[in-house]
C-alpha cells in the first residue's frame, strides 16, 4: 500500500475526530443538547473503531514536520455558531475522503464511513433549525 494512501487517511481521521470533538463541546456546554452531543460522541467512538486496527500504521506515515498545510492561516470566527457549522463541515468532508480513498485498499470500511457521513448530515440538519 502506497504511503501517501495512509497520510490522507491519518489526516482524515484526525480532522474528522477532531472536528466532532470541537462540536461535541459546543453542543454540551454552550447548548446544553445532549441528545446531540451523545449522538456525535458515539459517532466519535465509531469512527475511531473502524481505523483502530490501523492506528500504528497511520502513525507511522504521519510527518507533521513537512505537511505543506500546516502553515496555512487559519480562518477567524465570528462566534461559536460559525464553529459549529465549520466543524460539521470539516467532519462531513473529511468523511467524504475517507470513503473515497478507503475504496482504494479498505473496501469493507466504505460503508461504515458513508453511514456516519449521512448522519452527520442529519444532525446537522436538526442543530441549523434549533438554533
Amino acid at each position: 500500500m502506497e504511503k501517501q494512501i495512509l497520510r490522507i487517511i491519518d489526516a482524515n481521521f484526525n480532522r474528522a475526530i477532531e472536528g466532532t470533538r470541537v462540536v461535541e463541546d459546543i453542543l454540551r456546554f454552550v447548548y446544553d443538547d445532549k441528545k446531540s452531543y451523545l449522538q456525535l460522541r458515539n459517532i466519535r467512538h465509531h469512527l475511531a473503531k473502524i481505523f483502530s486496527n490501523m492506528y500504528e500504521q497511520l502513525l507511522t506515515t504521519r510527518n507533521s514536520k513537512i505537511d505543506p498545510g500546516r502553515k496555512v492561516e487559519e480562518r477567524k470566527y465570528k462566534n461559536l455558531s460559525d464553529i459549529l457549522i465549520s466543524n460539521l463541515h470539516r467532519v462531513e468532508e473529511s468523511l467524504r475522503v475517507l470513503e473515497e480513498v478507503c475504496k482504494l485498499e479498505f473496501v469493507e470500511k466504505v460503508l461504515k464511513i458513508k453511514v456516519l457521513r449521512y448522519k452527520i448530515y442529519d444532525i446537522e440538519k436538526r442543530l441549523l433549525k434549533i438554533k
